[in-house]
């Protein structure tokens, strides 16, 4: 949530800046920090899929298995087994 929360504070940011300019070239810190704002996206798309479909929460009611796992992308036993493969 905090990922998804920094880019919206990014792309807001990028946006006042550009509606604010007066000059028919964009200035530099517009672009950077969409550039900031999409890799800040990213980043909690990517934990954001790892919670759901390597650690399963909500899907395959694995709360007992270490958080450590979600972020790692290959198969273990324990979510083999209770995704029923």
């Amino acid at each position: 949530m905090i990922a998804m929360l920094t880019a919206t504070v990014f792309f807001a940011l990028a946006a006042i800046i550009v509606t604010r300019s007066t000059g028919t070239a964009m200035s530099v810190p517009a672009p950077t920090l969409t550039v900031i704002g999409f890799l800040s996206m990213t980043l909690g798309g990517w934990l954001g899929g790892a919670i759901v479909f390597v650690y399963g929460m909500r899907v395959l009611k694995l709360k007992d298995e270490p958080a450590g796992r979600a972020v790692s992308p290959i198969p273990h036993a324990e979510k083999e087994k209770a995704a029923g493969s």
